[in-house]
């Protein structure tokens, strides 16, 4: 019995360093995502215990309990660990801007951007803008040309604007005219002060249609509102999609909605990506990347695994 193949490359993952792990904590704490992401802690070692800890501390003791679990379970000292354990060639990292008043300093990209390029491994960034901030995006352009940048990352769950709002429209120009790849945060969220469809895929097609040809991923696939997204990645052929924190498992499952990305996978052949949406531990990597070699893909396969993303990247730096 031949072992299943490895995936080529993660759409949305994540390298556990101390830093990105505070921050992921503050920010979650700040929106109240801390029991919603319960499997991201648990993925970091966090027994049940310490996650609900979490929410009674302080930023400095939750500081030192995060350092105490990654000595523990051995990311902090090795944080690319679960990367080689996982054989995945490429790893694209969702990078965050936050607008100012949020309550939690973002991490400094540029910095992220050193940490990545002394890994072994190939991760990359797509470097987050907040568009309330003009010296946000002049960072981001600045930072672009680096080798471990990957693009930009905007989510407008976080800006409090949805994308076609004038406030993200220098930021679209600037990656338009710079040929610079877009993720995009497309999908429902659970931030109690923010309309929950801000981010529908309607406001992307609106986007398009001012900069044909911009390149840019759907993130999360656009859910629920992925029949939507699959169309406007149809009427826009520069446009991916990437179902990050969903387990493939589920595509085949009408109730969650993602059933279009296999209903559509010959109209949309080499622009929908597989990403782990989170830190994965090896043995859940494995677990996705099984579940992923279990749909019904055909000669296709390989695309979804990760040689999409390679090939959309590549197509990108040869324009």
């Amino acid at each position: 019995m031949t072992a299943p193949l490895a995936c080529l490359a993660d759409a949305c993952g994540e390298v556990p360093l101390l830093e990105v792990v505070v921050y992921n904590t503050e920010r979650h704490r700040r929106i109240g995502y801390l029991e919603r992401f319960a499997a991201y802690f648990r993925q970091l070692g966090f027994t049940a215990d310490e996650h609900r800890h979490l929410a009674q501390l302080d930023a400095a003791a939750s500081r030192a309990l995060i350092e105490r679990v990654g000595d523990r379970t051995g990311w902090l000292a090795d944080p690319e660990a679960h990367l080689r354990a996982a054989g995945c060639a490429l790893t694209l990292v969702v990078g965050e801007d936050l607008p100012p008043g949020f309550g939690v300093a973002p991490l400094d990209p540029a910095r992220v951007l050193e940490r990545y390029a002394a890994l072994s491994q190939d991760v990359r960034l797509l470097i987050g803008v907040d568009p309330h901030t003009p010296a946000s995006l002049a960072r981001a352009l600045a930072l672009a040309a680096h080798p471990r940048a990957a693009g930009l990352a905007l989510s407008p769950y976080l800006a409090g604007v949805a994308l076609d709002d004038a406030a993200w429209a220098p930021t679209l120009k600037a990656a338009h005219e710079r040929r610079l790849p877009v993720w995009a945060h497309t999908c429902a969220h659970f931030r109690p002060d923010v309309a929950y469809d801000i981010e529908h895929p309607r406001h992307v097609d609106a986007v398009l249609l001012r900069h044909p040809g911009l390149r840019l991923v759907l993130g999360h696939a656009g859910w629920p509102w992925t029949a939507d997204a699959c169309v406007i990645a149809m009427r826009h052929p520069s446009t991916a999609l990437e179902f990050a924190t969903f387990p493939p498992s589920v595509l085949n499952d009408p109730g969650w909605s993602l059933s279009p990305l296999l209903a559509q996978r010959s109209a949309l052949r080499g622009r929908v990506f597989f990403g782990s949406g989170a830190t994965s531990s090896p043995e859940r990597f494995a677990r996705l990347v099984a579940q992923l070699n279990a749909l019904d893909l055909g000669p296709d396969a390989p695309l979804w695994r990760g040689q999409g993303v390679v090939d959309w990247l590549q197509a990108g730096d040869q324009e």
